[in-house]
């Protein structure tokens, strides 16, 4: 079973990056993201973020290209590194199936600050 999500989840990076051409990443990992009412904006401190959160929804994106995404969104339990002032955490998937993401359960996330706010590996706790 290991080996077979491990294929898949190589396909799916080979995929994201062939739809999204020129503008994909080089890595797999996809945008953090703010929520309208800025509750995930993060702070202006510098160096990356690792939070203790809880999924608490799993919900399709607006479609914005032709791989579709899903947004998780995560109550911050406890901020374990770095700066962050929200109480939510959102970044979006592929597939939370793929990613390991289950609503009601507690993760380490790990995000890497860039210039627009952080990026999260989608399939960090795969490993």
């Amino acid at each position: 079973m290991g080996a077979k999500r491990l294929v898949i989840s190589i396909l799916l990076v080979f995929l994201l990056a062939a739809c999204a051409g020129d503008e994909a990443p080089a890595t797999s990992q996809l945008d953090a993201i703010n929520a309208p009412d800025g509750t995930s904006l993060p702070d202006q401190g510098s160096g990356d973020l690792v939070v203790l959160g809880t999924a608490i929804s799993l919900e399709p994106a607006a479609a914005n290209g032709p791989i579709p995404l899903w947004i998780v969104t995560t109550k911050v339990d406890q901020i374990m590194s770095g700066d962050f002032a929200g109480d939510t955490f959102q970044f979006t998937v592929h597939s939370p199936a793929i990613s390991g993401l289950e609503t009601g359960r507690q993760y380490e996330i790990r995000a890497t600050r860039t210039a627009e706010g952080y990026r999260v590996d989608p399939f960090q706790w795969n490993r």
